[in-house]
């Protein structure tokens, strides 16, 4: 019940997006339109829970929560347009239930309390090859004692995805800016993230990995910035029940494991400061258009990567 109470509570507030002209000029021109396959409106809701738990010498537990859960809700919604064009819009809220005071009496520092961002995905298919770009807006909020590291932040880059009937693999590469009071989260970083999936049960079961690095600054506010790299690698189960829900919406139970790991070199000091976030989370999706799990990401642009909870794993470091 109290997972059901904070999923049916979260909000999304208006955000506005980066323009997109630049991004979208990389997009690959003259891709083939003979041949072309039905492609379907597609649609997916994604409501999960996730456990953390944090260690490392960057961590402060006397200050920080060193464990807490974190609430997600996500949906994404795919257009196809002309022969070979397609446009996804997503939506993702998450929110963790990290108290703002720990047993010992102390306010918590520095610990993820939510964000929300919304993105838009455009490409151009060619089979089973994707090529497009894409563009997130969002805002991050941490626990009251860290106000100040509230902020908005925007990535925007490039991506491809290759989806047959075995096994898919899909690529981001990209720009982050984060816009704060206090600017000690990851800023002014250079995205890469690489997932791929191998589907059996004739694609109703999927595995999948996936692995990211940010390799940037924190406190870009100072005169000596801190180099900063934050890095994530993750596996997933998932699987989708074969008899629809209602019309053609199909739900799905899903289970995985990620590690995020942050390492801050202090400047001019030179030391290192290292946090590691073991994060399990369960959940379950409902996709709407697509026979199974393999034709949802045939028909869908690249998940992204969850960037708010990314950029405040970067935050306790500091």
């Amino acid at each position: 019940m109290v997972f059901w109470y904070q999923v049916t509570n979260l909000e999304f507030p208006e955000m506005r997006f980066p323009p997109l002209s630049a991004v979208l000029m990389v997009l690959p021109l003259g891709v083939s339109a003979q041949n072309a396959e039905p492609r379907p409106i597609m649609g997916e809701l994604d409501i999960s829970h996730s456990d953390y738990g944090r260690s490392g010498n960057g961590l402060a537990p006397t200050v920080e929560a060193p464990e807490f859960d974190r609430f997600d809700v996500a949906a994404r919604l795919a257009l196809p347009f002309a022969k070979r064009g397609r446009v996804q819009f997503s939506l993702d809220r998450s929110r963790s239930d990290a108290p703002d005071t720990l047993p010992s009496g102390n306010l918590t520092d520095d610990t993820f309390r939510y964000s929300n961002s919304r993105a838009v995905q455009l490409g151009l298919v060619d089979g089973p090859a994707y090529f497009g770009a894409f563009a997130v807006a969002g805002d991050i909020e941490f626990t009251p004692v860290s106000a100040f590291d509230d902020g908005d932040f925007t990535v925007w880059g490039i991506e491809t995805a290759w989806v047959n009937d075995r096994w898919s693999i899909g690529a981001q590469l990209g720009r982050l800016e984060v816009d704060a009071d206090d600017e000690e989260t990851i800023n002014d970083a250079t995205i890469i993230s690489v997932s791929g999936a191998y589907y059996f049960n004739n694609g109703h079961t999927r595995l999948s990995a996936r692995i990211g690095l940010a390799d940037g600054h924190q406190d870009s506010d100072d005169l000596n910035p801190d180099p900063t790299w934050s890095r994530i690698a993750g596996i997933e189960l998932e699987h989708q029940f074969k008899r629809p829900i209602i019309g053609s919406a199909r739900g799905a139970v899903y289970a995985g494991v990620d590690f995020w790991d942050t390492e801050e070199t202090n400047t001019p000091l030179g030391n290192i400061e290292i946090l590691n976030d073991r994060v399990f989370t369960l959940g379950v999706r409902f996709t709407f258009g697509a026979g199974s799990l393999r034709g949802r990401d045939k028909h869908m642009a690249p998940r992204l990567p969850k960037f708010g909870p990314w950029i405040a794993s970067t935050t306790a470091v500091d």
